[in-house]
């Protein structure tokens, strides 16, 4: 194995498989194969049948035109993060025309990511690469479908902290995907006041609506509470992302009396959303929007780079 610089980092094609070399170690990131495999039988795969049975769909089609191009975003986008994460130094590819196969156009596009979105990483096209054929790690898909970027790992750690301390989480109250719950209560006494009589058909848009409203409550309190000055709302870092990923929503029964004022107060930064009237949705960032289907289809929150 080579070393440029006392410090080696390649990436390259070879054989249908996709490699990472450092000086610490040299990892087969994915297998094309198994990669054309997948996407060509996502019927047989336990990623998309848990997405069929979920949302009870028959045709594969649909699937394939519908959640296939975010899955391979998605595959895409957090291969480009790992490789971030795990590269402190020039990074050398191979200096040939990649456009022959799958393979080399796959490792095209994970150059155009970082690229695009690493403009610090220094990408060196060069004609004499290791080509280590002793392989220290294997990775899978479903290792890139959960990849979580590194810097996340610790802010999730200190914001969950800060969440408990200041009562925003409820440790008991858990969705049945492990996420703590924020809770949603439905006013139907003010819903039927102002005439609303078919409120039910609309809720799920509803409450929806009212999970971000929180989201972004929290959001901008733990802006203030860390005393960072970036936009406020709903946007994309490293905090919504957090919060993405720690909440889910759910109706609770309505409280009522001493309870109810309790709960009311709550609201104001977000830790619970009474719905006593129509909700209108906001428009959201595109990226936004990828992680929060994402967080739908595939119960993953990638940090979208976008």
């Amino acid at each position: 194995m080579s070393i440029k610089n006392n410090c080696l980092y390649e990436l390259y094609e070879k054989n249908n498989n996709l490699y990472f070399l450092t000086n610490e170690k040299s990892v087969l990131l994915l297998n094309f194969d198994d990669y054309e495999s997948l996407c060509n039988n996502i019927n047989e795969n336990k990623i998309f049948s848990n997405i069929i049975s979920k949302l009870d769909i028959d045709d594969i089609q649909i699937i394939k035109e519908q959640f296939l191009p975010l899955f391979n975003y998605i595959i895409l986008n957090n291969i480009s993060i790992y490789i971030s994460d795990n590269c402190n130094g020039p990074l050398y590819v191979e200096n040939k025309n990649l456009s022959n196969n799958k393979g080399e156009e796959f490792l095209c596009n994970i150059l155009k990511f970082l690229t695009t979105f690493y403009t610090n990483i220094d990408i060196i096209y060069d004609e004499s690469l290791s080509f280590c054929d002793d392989i220290s790690e294997i990775k899978n898909i479903e290792y890139f479908l959960t990849y979580e970027k590194k810097s996340l790992k610790d802010i999730k750690e200190t914001l969950k902290a800060d969440l408990i301390e200041n009562e925003f989480i409820k440790e008991k109250r858990l969705s049945e995907n492990k996420r703590y719950i924020l809770p949603i209560y439905i006013d139907e006494v003010a819903l039927k006041n102002k005439n609303i009589d078919n409120w039910n058909d609309y809720i799920q848009s509803w409450c929806s609506i009212a999970y971000l409203n929180m989201l972004a409550k929290i959001h901008n309190y733990f802006l203030d509470y860390y005393k960072i000055s970036t936009p406020k709302g709903l946007i994309k870092d490293d905090i919504m992302i957090s919060l993405i990923d720690t909440f889910d929503y759910a109706i609770m029964p309505y409280p009522k009396n001493i309870k109810k004022s309790i709960e009311v107060g709550k609201q104001i930064h977000g830790k619970c959303f009474f719905i006593d009237k129509p909700l209108e949705m906001e428009e959201l960032n595109k990226d936004l929007i990828m992680i929060l289907q994402s967080k739908d289809i595939f119960n993953v929150v990638p940090y979208i780079l976008y």
